[in-house]
């Protein structure tokens, strides 16, 4: 389906049968900005959503699920009240859930992710930009939002790279995740796998010194990493929370001074205590 240069709304109605738009194209004008307004109780499919940046794509009417994926421009796509599959494209694109246990994708680039209510999951990648969920949830009326990430055999965050708490051994895909708190200088285990580093720290280069060797809540493994290991960590500056990765420089039990690199995955908006995290929070994929 293709819209003319310069429409102004397009709206689509599914209340017969569970519908499929293979390419829904609104590319307008650069003076005019497309809106589509999506409604109905069925199931609608858009496979590709070619928009002009700045577009908008809101089915905040609709109650059947919508399963739609951005093209390459940097747009708007809002779901409505069912558990909806919202994937962007190859541009920072906003992506809204709503009512539902909404996935949201943003792909590429830094997207802004908003889930709703509902318990939403979040796929992120190991990119080299960091997406923005603007209402995580850990727990409570919104829901448990889960941070659901993909384990790959190649990229920077690879599945022989990213170390447990034992230190030799490392997370695949379709590892149950297992949360480990730490207020202190802390002993890991084998099984741990995501490190909420409690307390507030100013910046990256806090935590990195944080979690080394003589720091506050200084990590010492089972057994010697690998150099060049990741683990994953979520921290907060007292504003918001961030997910991502350390990576560790050197092989040791514990992390030689300066050798710990944080990069990023996702802020957490307004996520101002990691203690509340828990291992339902993340998920590990293919």
């Amino acid at each position: 389906m293709t819209t003319g240069a310069g429409v102004g709304t397009l709206v689509i109605t599914n209340n017969t049968i569970d519908s499929t738009i293979t390419t829904l194209n609104t590319t307008a004008t650069a003076t005019t900005v497309d809106t589509v307004v999506a409604s109905g109780s069925k199931a609608l499919t858009v496979g590709t959503w070619t928009a002009t940046a700045g577009e908008v794509f809101t089915a905040n009417g609709m109650t059947g699920v919508l399963t739609a994926t951005i093209g390459a421009n940097g747009a708007t796509l809002i779901g409505g009240s069912a558990d909806d599959v919202l994937t962007g494209g190859g541009a920072s694109d906003n992506i809204r859930g709503g009512a539902g246990a909404d996935t949201i994708n943003g792909g590429a680039f830094a997207d802004t992710l908003t889930g709703g209510t509902g318990s939403d999951q979040f796929l992120l990648r190991d990119a080299a930009t960091i997406d923005t969920i603007t209402d995580y949830s850990a727990s409570g009326a919104n829901g448990a939002d889960v941070l659901a990430l993909r384990i790959v055999t190649t990229g920077t965050l690879g599945a022989a790279t990213i170390a447990t708490g034992a230190g030799n051994a490392y997370i695949a895909a379709g590892t149950t995740a297992s949360v480990k708190q730490v207020s202190a200088a802390t002993t890991l285990a084998a099984g741990q796998n995501v490190f909420a580093i409690t307390g507030t720290f100013a910046n990256a280069a806090a935590l990195q010194t944080a979690i080394e060797a003589g720091g506050t809540r200084q990590l010492t493994f089972a057994n010697a990493t690998t150099a060049g290991d990741d683990i994953l960590v979520a921290w907060s500056d007292g504003t918001d929370a961030y997910y991502g990765w350390v990576n560790i420089a050197s092989a040791a039990t514990t992390i030689t001074a300066t050798n710990a690199t944080f990069t990023g995955i996702a802020t957490l908006t307004g996520i101002t205590d990691v203690s509340t995290l828990t291992a339902g929070n993340f998920l590990f994929l293919a």
